[in-house]
């Protein structure tokens, strides 16, 4: 069941990736920052990703963007030897202009979260992938016609699935905040 609904997953973000843009900008943009809160201690973690973006004249938007977060679950040399999260997400942008050289946006989708945990004997290891959610607020300032700024702040949940039962669409127990930042190229 899971396949299959990845598989339907990525052949809709491949459908959309390639369908052209009528008269719209396509932003490349790298970004760096932190994860914070829900299911991680007190400490924040380093992440680091990036993201193809369709915007549009108007208000809405499109995105694929990925990101990679190491020692998600602790410091190597303390508790694992080997941890991570990874995430994958289709984002429908929803924003108004702020004058001619900026915009804000609200970001709403959902894709893949993927958590791998080995243990420093490694006596056990959790690879583990889920569907998610995301949300979160933006904003994109430009420097020039085609580099600007941006700065994002997301939630990402999973999505709860048990075995047996068909797959619904119920929040899952693994969540964390994400605020990233990092320069946008327009073309």
């Amino acid at each position: 069941m899971k396949l299959r609904l990845i598989l339907i997953l990525s052949a809709t973000l491949a459908t959309l990736a390639a369908a052209p843009a009528v008269h719209s900008d396509t932003l490349l943009s790298g970004h760096a920052g932190w994860v914070f809160g829900g299911d991680l201690d007190d400490n924040t973690r380093g992440t680091y990703g990036g993201a193809l973006t369709f915007m549009g004249g108007g208000a809405f938007g499109f995105e694929i963007e990925g990101a990679y977060t190491p020692s998600f679950f602790g410091d190597s040399d303390v508790a694992f030897a080997d941890n991570n999260v990874s995430s994958l997400m289709a984002n429908v942008l929803i924003g108004s202009g702020i004058g001619s050289q900026g915009r804000i946006f609200l970001s709403v989708g959902g894709g893949l979260l993927k958590t791998q945990v080995a243990d420093v004997d490694e006596f056990f290891e959790i690879d583990n992938t889920d569907f998610g959610a995301s949300a979160g607020l933006g904003a994109i300032g430009y420097f020039s016609d085609h580099v600007g700024i941006r700065g994002d702040i997301k939630y990402y949940r999973n999505f709860g699935d048990d075995a047996g039962e068909d797959f619904d669409f119920e929040f899952g127990d693994f969540g964390f905040w994400r605020g990233t930042g990092g320069l946008v190229f327009k073309f």
